[in-house]
């Protein structure tokens, strides 16, 4: 004999779920008693009544426990499952506009590893880029041109040879007035030029492979 007095009783509220509860709470039912009387498990009777939608069956059997529930209740099946459709596809609207944080922070995560991959990776380009350009400018520079002898530019002397001495980088080639001379493993040269009665002017060159040349101009005057 059931034991339970169905009532007919119909609520205006806000929501499926509430007018559920509301009602079930009216006539003092207990969920695991229900459970047993209409064969469905108290879960699905707790998703009914706070709207957890997405944690009942789809299609028509979700719809089925909804108008079997609400009947027992003695509410009105044809007004819940109005109520409860319209619920649905009003939740079904907000996760489609409504972005999942916990997706975001996911995609988050991702990008952010491949943004300091990025960084890494432009940083990468710019330091070989700048070696390049290092590079680069190592080739076409002058090189280093120091003389060593005759230290003054203009100088008066009373004989005919003076030795000259310097030093440059030692992949570059020496010239004194158009001459090639001789230098060690470390740059350092050293000749005797023949000088002449009247102004002499040395012409020190120095010069790299694809380099620009470097000059050092010197005048000597012998009385």
């Amino acid at each position: 004999m059931n034991s339970f007095k169905k009532n007919s009783v119909s609520y205006d509220y806000e929501t499926a779920g509430e007018q559920l509860f509301l009602a079930r709470k009216k006539q003092n039912l207990k969920l695991k008693k229900i459970s047993k009387k209409i064969n469905i498990s108290v879960e699905y009777l707790k998703f009914l009544e706070v709207g957890n939608f997405n944690k009942l069956p789809e299609g028509i059997y979700r719809e089925k426990i909804l108008k079997k529930y609400s009947n027992f209740l003695g509410l009105d099946q044809n007004k819940i499952t109005e109520t409860f459709t319209k619920e649905r596809n009003i939740n079904a609207f907000s996760e489609k506009k409504i972005p999942n944080l916990n997706k975001i922070k996911s995609h988050n995560f991702l990008i952010f590893p491949k943004l300091i991959k990025n960084i890494l990776v432009v940083f990468v380009i710019l330091v070989c880029f700048s070696y390049l350009a290092f590079c680069l400018n190592n080739v076409i520079s002058p090189p280093k041109l120091v003389i060593n002898s005759p230290e003054n530019n203009n100088l008066i002397l009373d004989k005919k040879q003076i030795i000259i001495s310097g030093k440059t980088n030692p992949e570059a080639s020496v010239y004194i007035n158009n001459k090639n001379v001789l230098k060690d493993n470390l740059g350092n040269f050293e000749e005797n030029i023949n000088l002449k009665q009247g102004i002499n002017t040395i012409i020190i060159s120095a010069q790299k492979k694809y380099s620009k040349q470097k000059t050092i101009e010197k005048q000597i005057m012998v009385e």
